[in-house]
């Protein structure tokens, strides 16, 4: 049945050669071991009528899924130099070497007295920016209601000026043709309306006269009503001369008094005038003021944003943790000079991986979401399952390599710096495999125990592999369907000695 196992591939001149050579120097070693100038006692005992029991196994021939070897070293997936932002004294450093930190938290602690101080004034000046766009814009909204105001008042007393124009020509008119039936009823009608506009006019002019004394108005709001109260008195005065022209015919004097009324309506219309473009050139003043209540407004997102700053610059002085892992090494102390660019710790990520660099022969045996068995010496040979996350697309052009990245899984035991030794699977091959019980290792030579048709245990030296999960694969020096002791390895077993027992597979 074919085993799941990874062992280093080795050409076939190259296992012939080492063969041959393990043959020649077993031969030699058989001589040797006979001869008195051997030291090594406890390899090369000499024959002994001893027997013991040992359990006994049978080497097969077994289809393995062979591997193209690659060789690595462990490396942190993520790792960072954390240094300040910002010029400093440190006040506390809070985690030290080995100490495991998450994401976002605080490592060390600047001082930061003057920029609470910068926090504090730009907390003041958005205050101040505030408050300043709140008065520009009240301004604002009063300017623009003053102005509709005096525009509408001027418009009025332009109207009522125009109006007493037309009415003084009338009257002027009247006085020179002369009365007639329904010119006196017309003047009698005239009296009456102009007495009605008088009282209103005088009552407007009290009502504004009361206003301006408390300051709710402005004096020329005050002065347009007084105007206007004096039109009526004149319009009522010049009914009443025209009543009277109507019942007494026209006089020199009266003709003069009229062409006068006539006169002083058209400077009243003049003056009216003069005032409702007085009123629009003032009303120019409405955007101005509305662009310094736009400019005030700009002011608080100019003072929110040096706040903001200012508050980022605090944040500096806070040393957080990029992302989860572990302190490997912390390079300051408080009361030390921290600069931007200097690391004060390092910080490795948790995940680890092997970065091993395969020949581009063999840059087919790597997919990426490839499980591939690692081993690592540090760890006494145990597999762990790697994933290839990375492949290189660029090669080594002096040594026409590629990187490929493995993640090591979390907990693994694995450390940053380890020797990794990664098997891709490159098909399968028929081989020997051996319990690890069954040889030892000695001067870097591996050693087990043989038996031949007598059953006798006789020492002899092998070539192996890797150590899979299933086994040491034998490359030379053992052939299948030879017995070997199962545990030859644990030293109570000596050359020469008889099998008096099997107890093996």
């Amino acid at each position: 049945m074919e085993q799941s196992l990874f062992s280093k591939r080795f050409g076939k001149k190259t296992v012939i050669i080492v063969a041959v050579t393990v043959i020649a120097l077993f031969g030699l070693w058989r001589i040797l071991a006979g001869s008195e100038s051997n030291n090594d006692s406890s390899l090369l005992a000499p024959a002994s009528t001893e027997s013991l029991s040992a359990e006994v196994i049978t080497v097969r021939s077994q289809s393995i899924q062979m591997g193209q070897g690659a060789t690595g070293t462990v490396q942190p997936q993520l790792q960072a130099d954390i240094s300040p932002k910002i010029t400093g004294r440190i006040d506390q450093i809070f985690v030290h070497e080995g100490d495991a930190v998450h994401s976002g938290e605080l490592l060390a602690l600047l001082g930061s007295h003057d920029l609470q101080a910068s926090v504090s004034q730009a907390g003041a000046d958005l205050k101040a920016s505030d408050s300043g766009y709140s008065s520009a814009l009240i301004a604002a909204k009063l300017e623009a209601a003053n102005s509709s105001a005096q525009i509408s008042l001027a418009r009025a007393q332009l109207k009522q000026s125009e109006s007493a124009l037309q009415a003084a020509k009338a009257r002027r008119d009247l006085v020179e043709a002369g009365p007639r039936a329904q010119e006196k009823i017309q003047a009698a009608l005239a009296v009456a309306r102009a007495k009605a506009d008088l009282n209103l006019a005088e009552q407007d002019a009290h009502r504004m006269a009361a206003l301006y004394s408390q300051g709710a108005i402005s004096a020329q709001q005050d002065d347009m009503y007084n105007n206007r109260f004096l039109v009526a008195q004149a319009a009522y005065d010049s009914a009443k001369q025209s009543y009277s022209i109507s019942q007494e015919g026209s006089r020199s004097e009266e003709k003069r008094q009229a062409e006068d009324n006539v006169q002083q309506a058209v400077a009243a219309v003049a003056q009216s005038r003069a005032a409702l473009e007085q009123a629009r050139a003032a009303a120019m003043k409405v955007p101005l003021r509305q662009q310094e209540a736009k400019g005030a407004y700009a002011r608080i997102g100019q003072s929110a944003a040096a706040l903001q700053l200012a508050e980022v610059m605090q944040n500096y002085a806070k040393v957080t943790a990029p992302f989860d892992g572990v302190v490997t090494r912390r390079l300051a102390d408080p009361g030390s000079l921290a600069v931007p660019g200097t690391p004060i710790l390092q910080v490795q990520g948790r995940i680890l991986r092997l970065d091993v660099s395969l020949p581009e022969s063999d840059l087919h045996l790597a997919h990426l979401g490839q499980h591939v068995p690692i081993y690592m010496d540090a760890l006494n040979g145990k597999e762990v399952n790697g994933l290839v996350t990375e492949i290189a697309p660029q090669g080594d052009g002096s040594s026409h390599t590629f990187t490929v990245k493995l993640t090591l899984p979390v907990n693994c035991g694995a450390k940053a710096g380890m020797y990794g030794h990664a098997q891709f699977p490159n098909g399968f091959e028929k081989t020997l495999l051996i319990p690890a019980s069954s040889t030892w290792e000695r001067e870097g030579i591996h050693y087990l125990y043989a038996l031949d048709s007598d059953n006798i245990a006789h020492l002899r030296m092998i070539t192996v592999g890797n150590p899979t999960p299933d086994g040491i694969p034998v490359l030379s020096g053992l052939m299948s369907g030879e017995r070997i002791l199962q545990n030859g390895g644990s030293g109570e077993i000596k050359d020469g000695v008889k099998i008096n027992r099997e107890e093996g597979r």
